[in-house]
């Protein structure tokens, strides 16, 4: 039963098992009621006036991490992971109070009717295909979705789960069956007019070339006008929508690092010479490596070619027990001994059928495979590891090294084409040998790798100083920078919106700085944290939390736009009522040139970037001198002295393009305009 197996999936040797689309949307819009601590249980987030509470967030979160590992067999414990699930248990939820509900409002819904079509129908749903396709045949059939509940119905100890997955499948279906219709409402009501069909043919069709006169407004001296706060103030509220904003904090810190010292040097030194000497003298030197290292010691197995001159020179050589080095890198010191060198071919592929520890059925496979029996076949109909089943039991060619050693010990001894069973404990793989390549020397060399680290007492010293800045620096942003002078460290900035993880330019460690800062206020600073084993003080110097940044907030932001605006009507009165050369003779500037310009582009030579520019361009008739143009970086005047013309696009072909373009952008943009469109309140931030 493909439903069955797809549910209850277990995990491969070498295969990592990713998650498809449909599975994906399996778990999103699961749905919970709220959960409760007494009255305790905080608030972190709401949406729409629906108040997601600390209880209500990590239950979606579990059950999605849960589903997830079950379906997948990954562990999905990792910070990449962990981040992973967040995102699709807050997708969940917005899709749950964000996107159903508007589709309730419109009318938008899924009969009982269509629910049996989404599932048997003559256009069944792709999530239902997706879960329920015979992995012998490619197909899907409703047989399958019936062997499947009656699956459920018989398994005591996970047909309840079964079939609360099973819901949820149909669930997804039914929500993307809505989300269809949404998508067919919308795009049905995109519209393309004549006007803009016009514009996108002259658009195409029209290659403009002239002369130009202006200049940037970098080259105009900021003493030549006044901006009075008024004209920020009239600018802002003119342009408040511009300056929407996600809640935020603005944070100054201090990275204290944690460097060895001269001391720990040569401790380091003499401890690798102790190592030296010692894994020249064991028996054991791969486990002594192990032992030593700290880093990962590889196991592979390399060719002359594959390996430095110097190891490739003691593994093919006459002394194998020879140690090289130390040696230092970039305050990383290496000792190598080879461990093995051995005849083995360089790449094998095989096939293989998975079983739950079952001697009976293995050895009766085992046998139908060495009695010319379709393995592919078997490997469809037996194997638990439905990924490589699905492809007849195929796993591909991969570098005999990447094997396990009891695989290896195998492969040694059999021939391409031939079988043999491999047990490794819970799990049984029947095996096809089908490529092994010709044998090469290879060596397998044991490295210790042994960083040069602070010591204890270096990081209890810098600690301490870390320490004495933290006491100094509380109480302002003043005494926080003149503490940061005293111990000659430069504070750094950041702005951490509310949807960060992790401080731009540091690693997941500095998760707890995030958190802090969002529980923070404007002056507070913080206690030592430890990131990438430095540490680090911050203090929160602006917190963010309106839907519009203040004035105040974005006066620099502002400031030099009408510094522009300002520059702007200086160079106007330069250039307003002139031709051309006398408008260059005005500024004390050389006339410019442009060739083949259209109304699609964005770039003139000697601009720059200059799309009202080009605007002005493509509107102009022969001979005709534009008006002064505000563009993003000057005022300029243009005049057209050719326009070419071309038959590139039709209007019938260019209304077809651009029915087709609106269409897709209004798609796209469709989900954005719900969540925009809805309340939301995003204080995860203070809890995960």
């Amino acid at each position: 039963m493909a439903g069955l197996n797809t549910l209850r999936t277990k995990g491969g040797l070498f295969l990592t098992i990713f998650i498809g689309g449909a599975l994906l949307m399996f778990i999103i819009s699961l749905a919970f009621e709220n959960g409760g601590m007494g009255g305790q249980d905080p608030k972190v987030a709401e949406i729409n006036g629906e108040k997601i509470t600390y209880t209500h967030y990590q239950d979606t979160f579990d059950a999605v991490q849960n589903n997830l590992s079950t379906m997948s067999g990954q562990d999905y414990s990792s910070s990449e992971a962990q981040e992973a699930v967040h995102n699709v248990a807050w997708q969940q939820l917005l899709n749950q109070y964000a996107i159903e509900p508007g589709f309730e409002k419109m009318g938008i819904n899924v009969t009982d009717e269509e629910r049996i079509e989404l599932i048997s129908g003559q256009y069944v749903s792709p999530i239902i295909v997706s879960a329920f396709t015979n992995p012998q045949t490619g197909m899907f059939s409703p047989e399958e979705v019936v062997n499947f509940l009656n699956a459920a119905a018989a398994d005591q100890q996970y047909g309840p789960l079964m079939m609360q997955r099973y819901e949820m499948l149909v669930r997804d279906a039914q929500v993307q069956r809505a989300m269809e219709k949404y998508v067919g409402l919308v795009s049905k009501g995109v519209f393309v007019n004549d006007l803009e069909v016009a514009a996108g043919v002259q658009a195409a069709n029209k290659a403009f070339s002239g002369r130009w006169v202006g200049q940037s407004y970098m080259q105009v001296a900021d003493s030549l006008v006044k901006v009075e706060k008024a004209d920020v103030e009239k600018f802002y509220n003119e342009h408040k929508k511009m300056f929407k904003q996600m809640p935020s904090r603005s944070v100054s810190y201090v990275v204290f690092e944690v460097e060895p010292t001269d001391n720990d040097r040569l401790a380091a030194a003499n401890e690798v010479e102790k190592m030296a000497a010692e894994f020249a003298a064991t028996d054991e030197p791969m486990i002594y490596a192990k032992s030593k290292s700290r880093e990962t010691v590889d196991e592979a197995y390399y060719s002359k070619e594959a390996l430095s001159a110097e190891m490739a020179a003691i593994a093919f050589g006459n002394d194998r027990e020879q140690v090289y080095g130390p040696v230092l890198e970039n305050d990383v010191y290496h000792i190598s001994r080879v461990t093995d060198v051995r005849s083995m071919p360089d790449s094998v592929g095989v096939s293989y059928i998975v079983l739950s520890q079952n001697a009976a059925k293995a050895d009766s496979l085992m046998a139908a495979a060495k009695g010319g029996a379709d393995f592919a076949a078997m490997a469809m109909e037996f194997s638990e590891e439905r990924t490589t089943a699905e492809m007849g039991g195929e796993l591909g060619t991969l570098p005999y090294s990447a094997y396990p050693e009891e695989f290896r010990a195998e492969i040694d001894k059999a021939s391409k084409g031939s079988f043999f069973k491999v047990d490794m404990g819970q799990v049984v793989y029947i095996v096809r040998l089908d490529r092994k390549d010709a044998p090469v020397m290879k060596a397998q060399v044991a490295t210790i790798s042994y960083p040069i680290m602070a010591s204890p007492s270096t990081e209890k010293d810098i600690h301490s100083i870390a320490n004495q800045f933290s006491v100094a620096a509380q109480g302002s942003v003043e005494k926080f920078n003149a503490a940061a002078a005293e111990n000659a460290v430069v504070p750094r900035v950041a702005r951490i919106m509310n949807t960060d993880r992790q401080m731009a330019g540091m690693g997941d460690d500095s998760r707890p700085i995030v958190r802090w800062a969002f529980d923070a206020e404007v002056g507070e600073v913080s206690e030592i944290f430890t990131v990438d084993r430095d540490y680090v003080v911050a203090i929160v110097t602006e917190k963010r939390d309106e839907q519009y940044a203040t004035m105040q907030q974005v006066y620099n932001e502002i400031y030099p736009m009408v510094l522009n605006e300002k520059k702007f009507e200086v160079l106007k009165s330069q250039l307003a009522g002139k031709s051309i050369d006398e408008a260059a003779a005005a500024l004390g500037v050389e006339v410019g040139t442009f060739e083949n310009v259209t109304a699609n582009g964005f770039y003139i030579d000697g601009i720059g970037i200059a799309p009202r520019t080009i605007g002005a361009i493509s509107k102009s008739a022969e001979g005709e001198i534009s008006q002064p143009i505000n563009d993003i970086t000057g005022a300029y005047i243009v005049v057209v002295d050719q326009v070419v013309e071309a038959e590139n696009q039709t209007a019938e072909a260019e209304r077809v393009r651009q029915q087709s373009m609106a269409e897709a952008q209004a798609a796209q943009r469709m989900n954005q305009a719900l969540y925009e469109g809805s309340e939301i309140e995003d204080l995860r931030v203070k809890f995960f």
